[in-house]
């Protein structure tokens, strides 16, 4: 597993996103895990290219930032995750 150098990104004082990149089954870009001290990791596959690293965290970030994780409809948070995307 290898860490992304400069990839810490605190988002306010008491939370923190590591970032990480990892061999992934199949085409997953990203997951997303919310940890016990209120930050979270972000894995990301590492056959992804630069510029589609880049966008996978991206879109984890917006799961975060938008508390997905204390929502249950799967497709509901994925529809808005995307908004922008398109």
């Amino acid at each position: 597993m290898g860490h992304l150098p400069g990839y810490a990104l605190p988002r306010r004082k008491e939370m923190e996103i590591y970032i990480y990149t990892v061999q992934m089954p199949g085409m997953i870009k990203e997951t997303v895990t919310e940890n016990a001290d209120g930050s979270y990791t972000i894995f990301v596959n590492e056959v992804l290219s630069p510029l589609d690293k880049i966008r996978a965290v991206a879109h984890a970030k917006k799961h975060i930032d938008r508390k997905h994780f204390e929502g249950s409809n799967v497709q509901a948070i994925e529809a808005d995750a995307h908004k922008e995307e398109r």
